[in-house]
């Protein structure tokens, strides 16, 4: 509890926390709303958005550095939902190229029986 408190710069600022803790706490659950960290903004989705229309437009014109850069995007769940399937097939292409990276990732979803169909 000691190093807890030593997070504050002043008892004043521990008063002004418990003070909104409780002010919220007196509100009620279902009224109090925080923002999600992983919240983005319009912008900021229009941006992504925008990032990975080209991308991908670049990618189905052959650029293999943007094939990669889906792949891993795919494979970590970034920006766009996991999906391991599309993963593979886009490592796939680039791996094919000799890609050594695309190679590596493809040969782990193989040794794993991921995103792939049996």
């Amino acid at each position: 509890m000691v190093g807890f408190l030593n997070g504050f710069k002043s008892k004043g600022s521990l008063i002004a926390c418990t003070a909104s803790i409780a002010a919220m706490l007196a509100l009620g659950a279902d009224q109090v709303s925080i923002p999600s960290p992983d919240a983005k903004t319009p912008t900021q989705r229009a941006t992504e958005d925008s990032a990975i229309a080209t991308t991908m437009k670049k990618a189905e014109q052959g650029d293999a550095e943007a094939q990669l850069r889906l792949g891993s995007m795919y494979f970590n769940g970034q920006v766009v939902p996991q999906d391991l399937a599309k993963a593979a097939s886009w490592y796939c292409k680039v791996a094919e190229l000799g890609n050594d990276k695309a190679q590596l990732m493809l040969g782990f979803l193989l040794d794993r029986g991921l995103g792939l169909s049996k």
